[in-house]
């Protein structure tokens, strides 16, 4: 009778620890199945965010083939999806800015964790360029990445809009150049003719107009520059033109400006030049002014070329 109900008491352990160890087993493949879910969710959230982001999105391998882009690229530079699987991430950069966003590419490649953000212009399949803001970024150690991302966005229109400021004040300095040179011409003469008769008084007034004279012009040639700074862009605008009738120029507006000084020019033959003119005549403005500011001893000063 002992031996029986011990044989019972057995039987009932072994179903009781089976029924735990299932339930043990059950609870763990559902905090399993849970987390595998969120974490699917997860993915599916972050996959949905990259695929419908207005900004394009691409994992670029070390050969330049891209890995993997989302919609947004073909949105932007209107490639189909065909096109991008056999092209390189080269292939859609501008050819003027390949070289540049190479060296930035394996830069930051040969730098694990790096990053650099460039603007540049990239090609769209009907041939036109788009200026586009781009972060590129070294995951080659994430092992879920194992790719140079680049995340970039359409920035045309903002970049239009900075070169027609720029070519704004262009036009608006060098409209103001030619009356402010003669103002400051004429007062000059007037202070020449008010030495002559002694009016001290009305000398020190046109002094100090001539001055202020001064002080626009200078104001005018920094916010060009600090406008163009600020947009992260120093726009050139190439022409050609002959170097001598810049120098004959800038000899002449100087020359009224500066009558402590008489500006002589030995000038070799004339040629052209392919350049931005308002750039290169801001150049020469101040070698010629550092010349005359450095040299006051002096009253002459020889600009003279030289074709090797």
């Amino acid at each position: 009778m002992q031996e029986s109900s011990t044989g019972l008491f057995r039987v009932f352990l072994k179903i009781l620890l089976f029924i735990l160890e299932n339930a043990f087993i059950i609870y763990i493949i559902e905090s399993y199945m849970e987390k595998t879910n969120e974490g699917l969710l997860k993915e599916k959230r972050f996959k949905t965010l990259i695929e419908e982001s207005s900004e394009a999105f691409m994992l670029v391998e070390l050969n330049g083939s891209i890995q993997y882009h989302n919609q947004a690229l073909q949105r932007i530079t209107g490639y189909p999806v065909e096109s991008l699987e056999r092209i390189a991430v080269w292939d859609l950069i501008n050819d003027e800015d390949v070289t540049s966003i190479k060296e930035h590419f394996f830069k930051v490649a040969s730098h694990a964790g790096s990053a650099v953000s460039v603007q540049h212009r990239m090609k769209k399949v009907d041939g036109s360029s788009i200026w586009v803001e781009n972060a590129i970024a070294n995951h080659l150690d994430n092992k879920s990445i194992q790719a140079i991302v680049m995340n970039f966005k359409d920035v045309t229109s903002r970049v239009k809009h900075e070169q027609e400021m720029a070519d704004f004040l262009g036009i608006a300095s060098h409209e103001l150049k030619t009356p402010l040179t003669s103002l400051k011409a004429y007062t000059q003469v007037l202070e020449m003719r008010l030495k002559a008769e002694k009016n001290i008084n009305s000398i020190q007034l046109v002094s100090k107009m001539d001055k202020q004279i001064n002080r626009i012009i200078a104001m005018i040639f920094d916010l060009l520059d600090v406008t163009k700074l600020q947009s992260g862009i120093m726009y050139l605008k190439r022409e050609t033109f002959q170097l001598n009738d810049l120098l004959a120029e800038v000899t002449e507006n100087l020359s009224n400006i500066h009558q402590s000084h008489k500006i002589e020019l030995v000038l070799d033959e004339n040629i052209s030049l392919k350049g931005d003119r308002t750039r290169i005549n801001q150049v020469l403005v101040n070698l010629v002014t550092n010349g005359i500011k450095y040299s006051p001893k002096s009253d002459r000063l020889i600009i003279q070329t030289t074709i090797a």
